[in-house]
């Protein structure tokens, strides 16, 4: 999960180098205006998906590097990139062009010396799903020195210019625009003790120009707290102050891919580290009165050993029918019979992907409250028939003593150019009281088997402790041959990409494939409140 942190590093790197900018924020008066380019982002200054909080931002990368896990895949590489990124030495050679121009005495090690202290850094999405956009908080005790020289210069340049004011208490505050590449601008803003930086003016800024009133008043509450209190309470709530080393938290929705209201019980995970150390922690919400605690041994029993990863996903089945009702009630019989349907679904889910399938074609498994009845199992095959485009052929279904199934022909999407898509048989099976679903039928089938004893399960590959509070399965070796085939083959006819998996992903795969295989295990506590829950990785026998 830590990937989709790292991956961001081009994120942080671009925010950091440039935060001595915000010297210019109280001193200037005669600014070239900036001009709107037309971009307006729908984001949510409050509530960030990801939050970084940090003793010594600077420091970050070379801290995650000393993680075992990390060491081994982003090796010096990793640091070397996050330092010498495009991005990055494009906003250093700007900084260097202001002070040498309007003779400013600025040390080389300014930008080092400014992060070398408490930050703040929260990332948004973009519109396909990537922590593109960010704001960094810092604190401007080190740049007064700085400020004193900016102070006495008459600044009127071709990449500073103002892009509007804000009110912060009595105050009023600038907003300067910092182009840095073409059609690339950051935002800085500075008042007391706080220098706040936004990664595109759209964040701030709707397509007229103006500022936008919410974006506005958030910006405006980080600026006028001091430099000790945290600008996401929310997201950091009942976390301990990072005093010497680094905190990054993830919200579920973003983990789910932006299904997390179908796992209200997940709120998001955290991980704390610094050169010697690292912890993980899953939030998890409030019990609901009447609620079991969770409990993934059921369906662990159901999902056929030797998966590559699996994760139990927390379904909440009321606000899954909900969500679900308008288009399923439907094909179920109508919203009475729909009901009736998802009120037989029982405690969490899971999804399991194996060596010899594909990203897309997990396995999913849910358990019912009881086995089905003969008119519960109609409906869900109703279910099954609609939600399955026809391609191939018709439903073909099987039925024995305890286990229905339904299957249909279907096409997979297309790897590479010129491809048609893959052929696959898509199946839903009842087997007993569980629910059944990949479209790669092959797993169905290995899942029958193994709630009938014909083929071992994951839950007897787990130690004791982790059978009924695991929260998910890797084994490295699996995972990266799945991962590492899947990349070739859908990429096979783009020469520099294939380039790039031979010489940068297939060497990191590899090396992952030598990790010990694991299980995170969390034991939800019993007080009825939201709270954050240790995870443990145990190890798991090699396969």
């Amino acid at each position: 999960m830590l990937s989709s942190i790292t991956s961001k590093r081009l994120v942080v790197g671009a925010a950091i180098c440039v935060t001595a900018l915000g010297i210019f924020a109280q001193q200037l008066n005669s600014w070239q205006r900036y001009a709107p380019d037309g971009s307006d982002l729908n984001v949510d200054l409050e509530h960030p998906d990801a939050l970084i909080r940090s003793a010594h931002l600077a420091r970050l990368p070379r801290d995650l590097l000393a993680q075992p896990l990390f060491k081994d895949l982003l090796d010096e590489d990793f640091v070397f990139y996050y330092e010498h990124n495009a991005d990055r030495l494009g906003l250093v050679g700007a900084l260097r062009r202001i002070a040498y121009e309007h003779e400013l005495q600025w040390p080389d090690r300014l930008v080092a010396e400014v992060l070398d202290e408490p930050a703040e850094v929260a990332l948004w999405r973009d519109d396909k799903g990537a922590l593109r956009h960010f704001s960094l908080l810092l604190r401007r005790n080190p740049l007064e020195k700085v400020i004193e020289q900016a102070a006495s210069v008459a600044l009127k340049d071709k990449q500073l210019k103002l892009a509007g004011t804000l009110r912060v208490g009595s105050d009023s505050v600038n907003v300067l625009s910092l182009e840095y590449a073409p059609r690339r601008a950051l935002l800085l803003a500075s008042r007391g003790e706080r220098l706040v930086i936004l990664s595109a003016p759209g964040m701030l800024i709707d397509a007229q120009g103006a500022i936008k009133e919410a974006a506005a008043a958030a910006v405006s509450n980080w600026l006028a707290m001091d430099s000790s209190s945290a600008a996401f309470p929310r997201q950091a709530r009942d976390t301990p102050p990072v005093r010497d080393g680094h905190q990054v938290l993830i919200g579920a929705n973003t983990l789910s891919l932006g299904y997390q209201h179908f796992f209200p019980s997940f709120e998001a995970m955290r991980f704390d580290f610094g050169a010697q150390s690292f912890s993980t922690y899953v939030r998890l919400a409030a019990q609901q009165p009447g609620q079991d605690r969770p409990n993934g041994a059921p369906v662990w029993q159901a999902l056929p050993a030797g998966a590559a990863a699996c994760a139990l996903l927390p379904v909440d089945w009321h606000e899954a029918g909900e969500q679900l009702r308008d288009d399923l009630s439907g094909p179920a019989g109508g919203p009475q019979q729909f009901d009736t349907l998802v009120a037989q679904a029982d405690g969490a889910a899971a999804a399991c992907w194996y060596r010899e399938g594909r990203l897309a074609t997990p396995l999913f498994v849910a358990r019912l409250r009881s086995e089905p009845s003969a008119e519960l199992a109609a409906q869900l095959g109703k279910v099954f028939m609609w939600s399955i485009p026809k391609a191939g052929g018709d439903v073909a279904q099987t039925r024995s003593k305890e286990v229905a199934t339904w299957t249909r022909e279907a096409q997979l999407a297309p790897r590479a150019k010129d491809d048609e898509g893959a052929k696959t048989k898509v199946a839903f099976a009842l087997a007993k009281q569980y629910v059944l679903f990949s479209p790669d039928a092959r797993l169905v089938e290995r899942a029958i088997a193994a709630i009938e004893l014909r083929y071992p399960n994951v839950h007897e590959t787990l130690p004791q402790a982790a059978r009924s509070n695991a929260l998910a399965t890797i084994h490295p070796k699996a995972l990266a041959a799945m991962v590492k085939r899947e990349a070739e083959q859908t990429l096979r006819d783009e020469p520099v990409l294939a380039q790039a998996i031979t010489r940068q992903l297939s060497p990191r795969l590899d090396k992952f494939a030598k990790q010990p295989a694991v299980a995170l295990v969390a034991t939800p506590p019993s007080v009825a409140e939201a709270a954050w829950v240790p995870v443990e990785w145990i190890a798991l026998q090699s396969r």
